[in-house]
């Protein structure tokens, strides 16, 4: 199955973005490419691109408060592969983490594209190791780069629930996303996992077939749709 990560790149991100690239180069998993959605910058990012990596300008989104959205759906339109999965350059994922992402995924026809983002590790961390040599360490390092999945996971919360997955508010594909969090402690770190809904093959997808879980301890809302929480419980586990 086809894999395809979407990179939305901004303005003086670049030494995270190589840092990022050079963990998805050498992931264990071979069927997949990687999509720099880059807004204008001026820092040549285009030379990082290897094999497995496209290029794409995105003009205009770095002004718009949901940029990192626009971007996405920008390669969303463009790339053609089955299983997507939405990133940031600050993400450094495991060597397996296509892999074991996919792994997860049930195959159904019944389902739209699965997508989960990374990871996220704090600057402070990642400048203190030397994250070429040591990365097989640091994925064994506990609340750090362990693999951590939401599978399992049971109290869900809602936090900004309904904001956009569209430059426009919605685009002709309709996508929304949705961001929640696990009630757990706090880890020092951020972590971010997009889990696809059940999507009717007959209809265009809409807001609620798409969810994002995004660790956030400020303000939160109830799970709106306690109807779908079966589902979920399904693709998590």
């Amino acid at each position: 199955m086809k894999v395809s990560v979407l990179i939305p790149y901004f303005q003086g991100r670049r030494a995270l973005l190589e840092r990022a690239l050079w963990l998805l180069g050498r992931q264990t998993y071979d069927d997949y490419d990687v999509w720099i959605l880059d807004d204008g910058s001026d820092e040549n990012v285009k030379e990082l691109c290897g094999s497995k990596i496209i290029y794409e300008q995105v003009r205009g989104a770095g002004a718009h408060p949901r940029a990192s959205n626009m971007a996405w759906n920008h390669g969303y339109e463009r790339c053609e592969s089955e299983f997507i999965i939405l990133t940031h350059p600050e993400y450094m994922p495991p060597l397996n983490a296509i892999e074991e992402l996919v792994k997860r995924y049930d195959g159904s026809a019944r389902l739209g594209p699965v997508a989960f983002a990374i990871p996220q590790t704090a600057q402070s961390q990642i400048d203190s190791v030397d994250w070429k040599s040591d990365v097989d360490t640091l994925q064994t390092l506990q609340d750090f780069w362990t693999f951590r999945t939401p599978w399992g996971w049971t109290n869900l919360e809602a936090t900004e629930w309904c904001h956009h997955f569209a430059f426009t508010g919605q685009d002709r594909k309709g996508w929304d996303i949705f961001d929640f969090m696990p009630k757990t402690e706090k880890r020092g770190m951020n972590d971010s996992w997009i889990v696809g809904l059940e999507v009717d093959a007959d209809r265009p997808p809409r807001g609620t077939d798409f969810s994002v879980y995004h660790q956030h301890h400020e303000r939160t809302t109830e799970w709106p749709f306690p109807e779908r929480s079966a589902r979920i419980k399904r693709i998590m586990g």
